[in-house]
């Protein structure tokens, strides 16, 4: 589906609230790190691993595992 196949408005208000909720929401950050996609992708993959060995995922262990990436 295309942006030409959607009704006008319904662009127009979308793009209103993916602004309104960039203006407002500050980006996340760890350790004074910004936690952008690929490093989201790499902490999933760190909880994953723990929670197949049967640990429980430490978060901060992930994150030292994703700055250390």
């Amino acid at each position: 589906m295309n942006n030409s196949s959607l009704r006008p408005e319904f662009i127009t208000q979308v793009e209103a609230i993916r602004n309104k909720i960039y203006s407002k929401v500050k980006a996340k950050k760890i350790g004074g790190k910004t936690l952008n996609g690929e490093l989201l992708v790499a902490l999933c993959k760190g909880y994953m691993e723990a929670i197949n060995k049967g640990a429980l995922p430490n978060v901060e262990s992930a994150w030292f595992y994703v700055c250390r990436s």
